[in-house]
């Protein structure tokens, strides 16, 4: 695959997505992605960042179509100096903090982040947009 536009083109039809769609989710023109293809405008830095996310594809992979990683394991201070998340994908997570004792995540928790990683990305971006708006609606009580 020798450009950009034909990565983002294989993202859209392995992911069943149209332009129009990926163009509502970047919030950009709705011609952008034809206006890509025909050469005449090219991606900026926020739609290529955009496409990253949305496919979970690395910006690396997507600007020059090498290593593309398909799972990543991490281990380490993930929110304050004393947090560390530990896991992967059959074993169970377990976040730690010094401050407090280790909490495993439920069973719930655990089975709601098996079915967002089967989901293509279009649905895991709708079913994130509604947790967001779940979340924001629980604050505001």
């Amino acid at each position: 695959m020798d450009n950009i536009i034909e990565r983002i083109s294989l993202l859209l039809l392995q992911n069943n997505m149209t332009a129009k769609e990926l163009t509502q989710l970047l919030k950009i023109s709705k011609t952008a992605v034809s206006e890509w293809k025909s050469g005449k405008l090219k991606p900026s830095t926020e739609a290529l960042i955009g496409i990253s996310q949305i496919f979970n594809v690395s910006l690396d992979w997507l600007l020059t179509g090498k290593s593309q990683a398909s799972n990543i394991s991490f281990s380490g201070s993930v929110t304050g100096s004393n947090t560390v998340v530990q896991g992967g994908n059959s074993a169970n997570i377990t976040v730690q903090n010094n401050d407090t004792p280790k909490q495993e995540i439920s069973k719930q928790a655990t089975e709601l982040i098996k079915i967002f990683e089967d989901l293509d990305a279009r649905s895991q971006m709708k079913l994130f947009s509604t947790a967001l708006e779940l979340e924001s609606q629980n604050s505001k009580k």
